[in-house]
């Protein structure tokens, strides 16, 4: 299982479909549910971040009449176990389903004239599926520049491996819509070569991947050939351009129990702006760690899980310059910490190993577990930029969010996939492979409404209304 977990770790990718937003008070369809109790006893605690805010809280339906400034695209479950959007190339449309990601990854799509033997096998599988029709599977969406008119072809080629698969083509410009917003002509790699590079791979009801790393690169168009670590992401093209009303995006992902045979469709990503039923809210925003000031990585200064004096607590300080790297990545299955951390709280949880994805644990054990504390380091004046530099004795203080049980796991209902059992409570805990690196997973974000702020150097983390009504609805149902 320990070698599964570190296959599955390398695999990262999302998918696309759906469009429209949802925003319906819940006082339309159900009664306001009242705020609960902390789990933890932090309430005195100025640093602590409230969990459950007391403003109404709301759920999504479509909207139209975007700002062309602005954009909010669904967000899905997709492959058992990652994320989902809707995008199109070319002029006509093209629509593809691409997993979000934000490390600096490329984005690539299929070719229609890919000729590798993993690309034939899909063709054969869908032309099987769909009865001979025309009608491609959304499962495999392909590029043909044939049918487009505003595609620009060049004499670069890339190479770009994900999920344990490798993407190989030319290098391609072409119009990319992301919801309302337009970037007119976007590198990609048409891959014309696909070809997993093990047995395990994780490449499947997605077509390739968008990518909102912290821009950082550029094509260079006077090389023969580029490595994909030269192509921008649409992220970059969408600052560039000056495209969005303000540079920042919003992750609010699906929320409530997982079942993985019946994706969520509750999640959201805004681009150039935080959406209007989170606006006004207060967030905690983290500078970037000073250290990786180009990627979305923050600095923790501990972390902590049970109280002080209980022999079973675990405590760390980091001491380093900027404290630990804690990076953010929608498309990593787990929180990734440090040294024993993962197996010592495995161990505490009371988590069996299973067969398949995830270490499971009995969900009555949530009543009387610990919360998980992240300290992070905060500017005192949030509003500062990062651009007015890093010093810890000066401007800078300390700043708790703590997961509570219900948080730190996720529980899991219905589904006929095979390894998975139907219903249980899960842990997402794994070992980070650098000492001084944390990666804050989906297993986290998903309690959060994220604001990924290029301007300011930061990210905003708000505790997500939504999932608190959805777990609080299934709560009752379950007659907890």
């Amino acid at each position: 299982m320990h070698r599964f977990s570190s296959l599955l770790r390398t695999c990262i990718f999302i998918t696309v479909e759906a469009v429209g937003i949802y925003q319906i008070p819940l006082s339309d369809h159900y009664q306001t549910i009242p705020q609960r109790k902390q789990h933890s006893a932090r309430n005195d605690n100025p640093n602590h971040q409230p969990r459950y805010p007391q403003e109404q809280q709301h759920i999504l339906i479509p909207l139209h009449g975007h700002n062309a400034s602005q954009s909010r695209i669904n967000l899905r479950d997709t492959a058992l176990i990652l994320y989902s959007l809707p995008i199109t190339l070319g002029t006509p449309p093209q629509p593809f389903s691409l997993a979000l990601s934000l490390s600096p990854t490329p984005l690539f799509v299929p070719s229609a004239s890919c000729w590798s033997v993993y690309c034939k096998s899909l063709r054969h599988q869908d032309s099987s599926s769909s009865s001979n029709q025309s009608t491609q599977s959304p499962y495999f969406q392909t590029y043909n520049s044939t049918l487009s008119s505003t595609t620009h072809p060049t004499n670069l080629t890339s190479t770009h491996e994900f999920a344990n698969v490798l993407f190989a083509g030319p290098i391609t410009f072409d119009r990319l819509a992301l919801g309302p917003i337009i970037i007119p002509s976007q590198p990609f790699i048409s891959a014309e070569r696909i070809e997993p590079q093990t047995y395990f791979h994780w490449y499947y009801e997605y077509s390739g991947v968008l990518g909102l790393a912290y821009p950082s690169h550029s094509l260079s168009s006077s090389s023969p050939s580029s490595s994909e670590k030269d192509l921008p992401t649409p992220w970059k093209a969408l600052i560039d351009k000056n495209l969005l009303s303000k540079n920042i995006f919003t992750l609010v992902l699906p929320s409530g129990p997982r079942d993985f045979s019946t994706p969520r469709t509750n999640g959201l990503l805004t681009l150039g702006d935080i959406p209007t039923e989170h606006a006004e809210k207060k967030f905690i925003y983290l500078p970037l760690h000073p250290h990786t000031p180009k990627s979305w990585t923050v600095s923790v200064t501990s972390l902590s899980f049970g109280e002080k004096g209980d022999s079973r607590a675990l405590h760390q300080e980091f001491t380093t310059s900027g404290g630990a790297k804690a990076s953010f990545e929608t498309v990593s299955p787990f929180i990734l910490l440090p040294g024993n951390w993962a197996p010592s709280m495995k161990r505490l949880i009371g988590a069996t190993e299973p067969d398949g994805f995830y270490w499971e644990f009995p969900c009555e054990n949530r009543n009387f577990l610990p919360d998980l504390v992240f300290e992070f380091l905060v500017r005192k004046d949030e509003d500062a930029s990062s651009e007015f530099g890093w010093d810890p004795e000066d401007g800078f203080m300390k700043k708790e969010i703590s997961l509570s049980p219900y948080e730190y796991t996720f529980e899991v209902t219905g589904g006929n996939v095979p390894d998975i059992p139907p219903i249980g409570c899960r842990i997402g805990f794994e070992d980070s492979e650098d000492e001084g690196k944390i990666v804050l997973g989906w297993p986290f974000l998903q309690n959060f409404v994220g604001v990924f702020d290029f301007d300011m150097g930061r990210v905003g983390c708000m505790y997500s209304y939504l999932f608190y009504f959805l777990f609080d609805l299934f709560f009752i149902k379950r007659g907890g």
